[in-house]
């Protein structure tokens, strides 16, 4: 809804301009369409460009050189207000493992670390965990989720952060966390922490 209200604001501030205000106008409009949209990043190499847009989650990887990056998706959605999505997916040895895990369970701000529910032999430290299920149900409502899912068996451990305040905006088919462990939204509210209190809701 918000993409086609930004899309409906340009054309109106377009027909109502006079002529002096135009001149002033077509830069803003320009630099709209240059910088609004949808933007997906599948190349590791942009790495370094993505946790810019991450505020306080030290416990990510520094680089991805020397880990074998599995899946990794950078989406960022640019419109009235931007989202970000940061998935991770890597398999490390048992050194690397326990060298991730020890940075994450030092780092500030765990809410918990316990069994996921949707992955036997997963377990995840949650830094952030909230979700609502959008109007339609084909668009995240609201999230805000920091956690690292790992099985030390298989050596395989995920980063995931998810970002979007921007109502009805984000698509739930481009949420990677929830594609890579057949996650349903309705059932993951469910499991969500309650960030005042830490009680599982």
């Amino acid at each position: 809804m918000k993409k086609i209200l930004a899309a409906v604001f340009t054309a109106i501030t377009l027909v109502t301009l006079t002529a002096c205000q135009f001149m002033y106008a077509v830069p803003l409009v320009a630099w709209m369409g240059l910088y609004m949209g949808t933007y997906y990043e599948n190349n590791p190499e942009s790495y370094a460009e993505a946790v810019k847009y991450i505020d306080e989650f030290a416990a990510l990887p520094e680089k991805l050189e020397g880990l074998t990056v599995n899946e990794y998706a950078y989406t960022r959605y640019e419109y009235m207000d931007t989202c970000v999505e940061l998935f991770i997916d890597l398999t490390v040895t048992e050194e690397q493992m326990a060298e991730l895990l020890n940075k994450a369970r030092k780092s500030n701000g765990i809410l918990a670390e316990r069994a996921a529910y949707y992955a036997e032999g997963y377990f995840e430290i949650v830094y952030a965990d909230s979700y609502t299920v959008g109007e339609d149900l084909t668009r995240v409502g609201n999230a805000y989720i920091q956690k690292i899912v790992y099985n030390e068996e298989t050596g395989n451990v995920i980063y995931e952060h998810f970002d979007a305040f921007d109502t009805g905006v984000y698509e739930v088919k481009d949420v990677a966390y929830f594609n890579r462990f057949g996650i349903d939204q309705t059932e993951y509210v469910k499991h969500t922490i309650d960030e005042n209190n830490g009680v599982l809701v």
